[in-house]
């Protein structure tokens, strides 16, 4: 399954698309982005589920509506920045628009992967993986029952694979 990269992500963030609609598009996205929900667990959030830990980062708490499993999705800061944006009532609309304006924001944006809602979940675990959270985390960020659940969402980039095991056994560069 594919993911965006940081860059990626950044693109469509900063992009105006001079139409509110396919602003809040936009906005959902990056939120999933950050938060690694689902469209249906994004969908049934209401301003109580947003919880601050005692260094004041947002993290939500709660059952996924398709298992029932509990999740807790720490919620990186250009999500924190929407649920803000919006005064903690996320803008959504039926998963069917979403996808279809999503098609138009991978256009304009010239992201040549796929764009739907599942690949933000994706891109949140990948985020992480990537960032170095143990998967066993991942797995609980996710609302995952095992680990093995989260794998296919766990998508290692190349130059972390390579910096991890030069980190592990000291292996500096050719005239370094």
């Amino acid at each position: 399954m594919d993911f965006l990269t940081t860059e990626e992500i950044e693109k469509i963030r900063d992009t105006d698309f001079k139409n509110e609609s396919i602003n809040r598009i936009r906005d959902l996205f990056i939120f999933q982005a950050s938060s690694g929900l689902s469209y249906c667990d994004m969908f049934t959030l209401v301003p109580e589920d947003f919880q601050m830990n005692q260094d004041g980062h947002m993290y939500i708490h709660k059952r996924r509506a398709k298992t029932n499993i509990f999740f807790t999705s720490v919620i990186l800061p250009d999500g924190e920045d929407i649920v803000e944006k919006y005064d903690f009532k996320l803008p959504v609309i039926s998963n069917n628009k979403y996808n279809a304006y999503l098609k138009f924001i991978k256009d304009i944006c010239e992201i040549d992967k796929p764009l739907h809602t599942h690949i933000a979940r994706h891109t949140y675990a990948t985020r992480c993986i990537n960032a170095g959270i143990r998967l066993e985390v991942v797995q609980k960020l996710m609302g995952h029952t095992t680990t093995r659940q989260c794998l296919h969402y766990a998508k290692l980039v190349e130059k972390n694979i390579v910096d991890e095991v030069q980190d592990a056994f000291a292996i500096t560069g050719k005239g370094k």
